[in-house]
């Protein structure tokens, strides 16, 4: 099995989701699945985050070329949406085939709606929304997460 994760950043300054990703690709090494890490902004190649020898693909390029890179994957995990990055990883997924996986990342709770409320609206009417629904799987860290994530209106 091979999975293709990917995220906005994996540098420190960037918070949690740096680390958890990191963290969750080398866990799925270790069970012996097939793992390719990629950032927008390329910080795969430079995050403290994977330990030294770790079997974690370091992938960089755009998503399209990531994904060659690796080889094609089975699953395709997003961490995030918003980004334009998030709409071209749905869009590559639906394109091959591949199953994916989001992990909203508390950015359907209302003060993460309210921060850039306009340009946010203007990207649910035009692709956020059919890419949640179009998610083979929604990734929540908490069943109100979960919740938002299944019934979310702007």
């Amino acid at each position: 099995m091979k999975v293709f994760l990917a995220g906005t950043s994996l540098l420190p300054d960037y918070g949690g989701p740096a680390l958890s990703v990191a963290r969750l690709a080398t866990a799925l090494t270790e069970l012996g699945i097939e793992v390719g890490l990629w950032a927008a902004n390329q910080s795969a190649a430079t995050t403290p985050f994977l330990p030294p020898g770790s079997s974690v693909r370091r992938l960089t390029g755009s998503e399209v070329e990531a994904l060659d890179n690796l080889g094609g994957a089975d699953i395709l995990h997003d961490n995030g949406i918003w980004l334009p990055h998030n709409h071209r990883i749905a869009n590559l997924a639906a394109r091959h085939n591949i199953s994916r996986v989001v992990s909203t990342r508390g950015m359907l709770e209302p003060w993460a709606i309210n921060h850039k409320w306009g340009k946010k609206r203007v990207a649910w009417w035009l692709y956020q929304r059919r890419d949640l629904k179009r998610a083979h799987c929604h990734h929540a860290t908490a069943e109100a997460e979960a919740r938002k994530a299944a019934t979310h209106k702007l």
